[in-house]
């Protein structure tokens, strides 16, 4: 099962998306405090306004460069450069986190990302 976290201004301390501003995130996956070797996986960080939206208002993939591995670290980088993040509109958006490995599917979590509106 997949883990739930929302990345949603000061809930979970994992913070939320500034619009115009590099959005980063490192994820370290482990099992029994040892981490996955995940060599040769392909990983998606994906989000859209709502369930029957058919596009993406972020589709961050290893081949955009936005995803990054660190195989056998278990390590995923997520980089989300400003340029994106500015043109999302402000808002809440639903996001899945996913990865293939050796032809399995795996969510490693989902929930709300806050888009937080840029100032300037």
């Amino acid at each position: 099962m997949a883990a739930k976290y929302n990345f949603i201004a000061n809930a979970n301390g994992l913070g939320s998306m500034d619009q115009g501003a590099d959005f980063i995130r490192t994820v370290t996956l482990t099992k029994n405090n040892v981490a996955i070797d995940i060599t040769g996986a392909v990983v998606t960080f994906r989000a859209k306004s709502n369930y029957s939206d058919t596009t993406f208002a972020l589709n961050a993939t290893q081949g955009n460069g936005m995803i990054s591995l660190s195989g056998a670290e278990g390590k995923i980088y997520i980089i989300v450069p400003a340029a994106t993040t500015a043109a999302i509109p402000a808002g809440s958006y639903l996001y899945s986190f996913d990865m293939n490995l050796a032809g399995k599917t795996y969510r490693i979590s989902e929930g709300v990302l806050q888009n937080l509106p840029g100032v300037l």
